[in-house]
Order: C-alpha cells, then structure tokens, then sequence
C-alpha cells in the first residue's frame, strides 16, 4: 500500500493574527501572487485585515506549515445555493519551498479530512491558470483528474483567462450513534480515466491516513452496486475483504438494488 509520507512533518492549521508576518512572505511575492486572484500584498496593514476580514471568517482556510510555521495557505470555499454541495480548493505556497512536493501534500490532506468537515459536499474542484503548469502538476499527483478547459471563464486583474477545471471526489463518510466505529467510503472518476488505476490509488491514498485522520474508525465500507464490477475490482485490488451481498439492500432510482459488501479494519490496514 502507498503511505502519505510526510517528511517535513507538514501541518495544516488555523490562522491567527499573529501569522501576519509569516503570510506577508508570500503574499508580497509577485512569482506567488500572479497565479492567485487576488493583489500583491504591500502593506502590513492590509495584509492584516485580509487575515482578519477574511481569511479568519472563512468556512475552511489553513495555515500550512513547517515546525509550526506558516509557509503557505489551502483553503476549500463551499459553493451557496444550488452549488453548495461542491467546494473549490485554492492554495498557495512561498516560492522557496515550491518542488518540495509540499503542496501536493497539503492537497492530499485537505482532501482526507475535508469531507468529514464540511460533510455537506460532494465535490472538491480546483480552478487552475491554463498557463499555471505547477499548479496543475500539483493536482494530478494528488490524485485529481482533469475534467476540461473553460475558455475566458475569469476576469482577473484586467484579463480575461483560461480556465483547466480538476476534480477530487472520494470520501469517508463516518456513520453516527451505535454505529459511529464505522464509515462508508465512496468515490467517482470521470469515465476517460477509468482502467489507469487512478481510482484504487485513490482509494490507497485515503485508507493509508482515514484511521488516523479520524482515530474512533475501526471499520471503513464499501457498498457496491452488485452489478458495478469495476468498483469491486477497485476495492479489491486495494485491499478489502469482500464480505457478502445485502440484496435489495438500497432503493435507488425507482429501483431496489443488490448490494456488495467490502471492508477494511483497522488491522487490515496495518497489515497491508
């Protein structure tokens, strides 16, 4: 099984004021700022009422750091409406610590305890530059998949700009009461990808830290359409037990379905 390294021992974190200076690192640093939508930042004092208007009052903004340091922010901003059950992702990193693989990190940890934060989402996107290679480097070894180029999709800073559109979708979605020690895993992958193993390395990825990220877990699900053989393969390849079949178990669509039952312990997962 591939484990999340973290050799930097990078922590994600709440902002506080007292950041300002760590922030204004990279946000007065114009190599940093020319990918992000918002302006250079020159003044201390603004800078603080960014920390303080902003980012302090928002949904779900970190700090990430390096011995407790901040070198960069990742935040996830949840749609309103009928878009709530989406969320982008944005990030950005001091340009002395880009092509340490830090950000990719940051990302795969945003996105193993994302959804158990804001579990009212579905989806994760991130909207990226077309110019911006890193960035989308940055999302493909997090395991995002490229979905498309929206055309002069944004209006920033006097120009209008490309769009690349990527999305991470997989979660664990822990049950709650009597039967709170377990959770369901459950993901999608755009249908172009599918057969490159992307979605069992995925599911890797996130069973290599859920017990972790969420240490009340003994026991994490996958339920799967009976008649969803790649799914069942994706699990099975990533290690879990097929239990059995619960038949006419969900009621989907105007339709009963039988379901397939794979799990995953937590010694199973020591084991692998």
């Amino acid at each position: 099984m591939e484990v999340m390294e973290n050799p930097m021992k990078l922590t994600l974190r709440a902002f506080k004021v007292s950041d300002v200076d760590d922030f204004m690192e990279w946000a007065s640093d114009e190599e940093v700022t020319r990918y992000c939508r918002w302006n250079t930042y020159t003044s201390r004092e603004d800078a603080l009422n960014f920390l303080e208007d902003v980012i302090m009052s928002h949904p779900w903004y970190r700090a990430i750091c390096i011995d407790h340091r901040p070198v960069g922010s990742i935040y996830v901003m949840p749609g309103t409406g009928k878009n709530g059950r989406r969320g982008e992702i944005g990030y950005a990193l001091g340009s002395k610590y880009w092509g340490q693989g830090i950000a990719t990190l940051a990302v795969k940890m945003v996105v193993s305890c994302v959804f158990k934060d804001l579990p009212y989402l579905e989806r994760v996107e991130g909207l990226v530059y077309a110019e911006n290679k890193g960035s989308q480097m940055v999302l493909e070894k997090a395991g995002f998949v490229k979905e498309g180029v929206l055309r002069k999709y944004f209006f920033v800073k006097g120009e209008s700009r490309d769009i690349v559109v990527y999305i991470g979708s997989i979660y664990v979605m822990p049950e709650t009461g009597k039967d709170g020690r377990r959770g369901e895993i459950g993901y999608a992958l755009g249908s172009k990808y599918w057969g490159q193993g992307i979605a069992t390395l995925a599911v890797k990825m996130v069973v290599s830290c859920v017990f972790k990220d969420l240490p009340y877990l003994e026991r994490v699900e996958g339920l799967v359409y009976a008649e969803n053989k790649g799914s069942q393969m994706v699990l099975e390849k990533a290690g879990f037990v097929k239990e059995g079949v619960l038949r006419k178990y969900f009621f989907v669509k105007g339709e009963s379905r039988d379901i397939v039952v794979y799990s995953l312990v937590h010694s199973d997962a020591i084991l692998i």
